[in-house]
Formats: C-alpha cells, sequence, structure tokens
C-alpha cells in the first residue's frame, strides 16, 4: 500500500514522491544484483536472481500503477496532445521535471513522508532462499520472415546486424505467432548501436506484418538520435503514442527485459548480463490488448532519409515454454551435447516453466 501523508496533496508531489520510491526500488534491485554476482553458481545459475526480479516487477506493480495515473493526471490538467508529445520526446530537462514532479530539491523529503509496503517487503528477501531452474532457448531469427530490399541486415541464428540503416530502408525481421498469441509476456534480448540516426527498432510486437511507426498499433523498443542517443519504448495506436526515454551511449551493450502486463508495458535497460544492474526501468501506459506478430531490426519507412544507424541484437528469448526435445540448440549450443542446464542434469528436467518436458 502507498500512503501519502496529509502534507502530500497535489499530484506533482505525489509524482515526484513515486518516482522517488521507484529510485529506491532500483536501489534495493541493483544491491541485490551485487550481491547474486559475488557467486554466479549459487544466486544466477540456480535460477534465484531470476525469481529475485520476478518479484521485484511485482512488489513495482502498484508503483508504477499510481505513477501512469499521476502522469495522465497532470497531462489533462496542465498540456495538450502534441506539448505532451513534445515533453516526452526528450528526458526531462530541469524544467520539465520540476513541471511533472515538482521541486526535485524535495525528492529525499517527499520521499522519506511517503511510504509503500512493498518496497520493504522487497528489502527483506533472502535470495539464498529462492531458486527457479528454468531453461529459456533463444529465438532463431533464421526461422524468421526476412525483409531486406536494400541489403542493410545480416541475420544469423542469435544475432542480427543492421549496417546502414535508414529512415527509408524497408527492413525487418518478423514472425506470424497467429492472431491473438500475444496478450502478456516478458522478452528479454540485447543491443549495441555503433551509429545513432533515425530510427531502427529494436523490438516490436503488433498486429501487422511489416508494422511501421504511425500507421500500425505497435509495442516497441527503438533507437534514434534528437539532442542525444535515445533508447525508448513506445505504445503507438496508429494515432496516439505513449512514451518513455532513456539516454544511452555508443557501442555499449545494453540487456533488456520487455515486459506487457495487464497495466503497462515496462522495460528494464541493464548494464550487464545477467541483469543485475539496472540502468533505468521504462514505464507507459498500455493500449491494444492482443498481438500476433514479433518483429526485429526495423526501419522506419519514410518516403525519405540519409541518417544511418548501424548495431547489433542478440540473444531473443520470448520466455515461452519448450520442451527440450523441441530444442535444437540452447544459448548458440546443440542441445543434444548439452548434459546440464542451470548445473540441473538434463535428464532430470521434468518441466519447463510448468510444462512437461
Amino acid at each position: 500500500m502507498i500512503t501519502y501523508p496529509n502534507t502530500i496533496k497535489f499530484n506533482v508531489d505525489k509524482l515526484l514522491a513515486i518516482y522517488s520510491l521507484r529510485e529506491q526500488e532500483r536501489k534495493v534491485y541493483n544491491d541485490f544484483g551485487a550481491l547474486a554476482k559475488t557467486d554466479t553458481e549459487r544466486y544466477i545459475e540456480s535460477g534465484a536472481w531470476k525469481k529475485f526480479r520476478g518479484l521485484y516487477r511485482e512488489a513495482d506493480r502498484p508503483l508504477k500503477i499510481e505513477y501512469i495515473r499521476l502522469k495522465g493526471n497532470i497531462q489533462k490538467a496542465k498540456y495538450s496532445i502534441q506539448d505532451w508529445q513534445t515533453i516526452m520526446d526528450t528526458p526531462p530537462d530541469e524544467k520539465i521535471f520540476e513541471d511533472m514532479y515538482g521541486n526535485r530539491q524535495q525528492l529525499k523529503v517527499l520521499s522519506t513522508k511517503a511510504t509503500f509496503d512493498g518496497l520493504e517487503a522487497l528489502k527483506r528477501i533472502n535470495l539464498s532462499s529462492l531458486s527457479s531452474p528454468l531453461i529459456d532457448p533463444y529465438q532463431d531469427w533464421t526461422g524468421y520472415v526476412e525483409t531486406d530490399a536494400g541489403g542493410k541486415l545480416t541475420v544469423a541464428a542469435n544475432q542480427i546486424d543492421f549496417t546502414d540503416m535508414v529512415r527509408n530502408s524497408n527492413c525487418d525481421v518478423t514472425k506470424d505467432f497467429t492472431a491473438g498469441h500475444f496478450t502478456t509476456w516478458s522478452h528479454d534480448f540485447q543491443f549495441i548501436v555503433t551509429e545513432w540516426a533515425f530510427y531502427t527498432t529494436i523490438h516490436m510486437v503488433s498486429n501487422s506484418a511489416n508494422a511501421r511507426f504511425a500507421t500500425d498499433p505497435i509495442y516497441c523498443a527503438y533507437v534514434y538520435q534528437t539532442g542525444g542517443n535515445r533508447i525508448r519504448i513506445m505504445v503507438d495506436d496508429g494515432a496516439v503514442d505513449t512514451l518513455d526515454t532513456y539516454t544511452g551511449s555508443t557501442s555499449t551493450n545494453y540487456y533488456n527485459d520487455f515486459i506487457k502486463d495487464a497495466d503497462s508495458l515496462d522495460m528494464g535497460i541493464y548494464s550487464d548480463a545477467a541483469k543485475t544492474n539496472q540502468l533505468d526501468l521504462l514505464t507507459v501506459a498500455i493500449g491494444v490488448s492482443t498481438l500476433r506478430y514479433l518483429g526485429n531490426a526495423g526501419s522506419y519507412d519514410a518516403t525519405s532519409g540519409t541518417s544511418e544507424n548501424s548495431g547489433s541484437i542478440y540473444n531473443l528469448d520470448i520466455n515461452e515454454a519448450v520442451g527440450w526435445a523441441n530444442i535444437a540448440k540452447y544459448m548458440g549450443v546443440a542441445a543434444a551435447g548439452i548434459s546440464k542446464c542451470n548445473s540441473i542434469a538434463v535428464a532430470s528436467v521434468a518441466k519447463l516453466k510448468g510444462v512437461a518436458v
């Protein structure tokens, strides 16, 4: 339960308190992540860390619901749709921060006055008591449909390279999972950008094959460059966008979870493969509830463009149960040659994600 004292009355002050509480959650997450890295076999390979990450998302849910509600109220009270889109286009500078969240100097004051029992429960978790040995095979992109009229993509099983992609490139790598397949999801992937420009979709869930910005309902993560190197998540209903943005760096590997639940679309951005150090957590309100296509390395499909994006996307895991007999490769290694996974003998694995192997 989130509790505000009587001294916190206005939406901007409440939003500032929520912002602060979520930052405190992120610190707790990273503190546990630092512990997990001290003994990877005990905490990471055992599945304990993955279990903790799930508990963290559960703990954050009331905060993010309140975060979305308050931002919506502030938007309706203070901004036109056009002004709001401009504000959401870049991470908040000092003026935007104070318009949205209130006085930054009040962060610590308001956070000590507002309380959230989920944060305290998160601090009390015993990482050693958790375990969740799961096998999560990566998607094989060579089984997807590649559209690449300009020769901008190089597609391998667990890696897509995009080279000198411009806005009017007609590119993507997609798969039809059938109508209504995606309602909620938790997808993991890694990417690096070596050259920033306008726009390249890193990951997309949609209802159209070869979906494009501004014309199709989509949930996506994409990169672009306007006043800095931007990583953004977006829910686009074809007319109105909801956005959240992080400032990235050139030639830096980013590890991500891209999660839609009943309340929002979220993307955690991490600095390491085990996702023990969270750099930011992006959150936006949701739109269309059921979708069917996955897409990666998509172009904007504008009528013109000269600036170029380059980089790579790796290791897409959509976290859906797969029987071991149906796995050809796990982390790039032939499944037939693997005797253990997460320190457990393959012969002893009866279920994957609750489904019989």
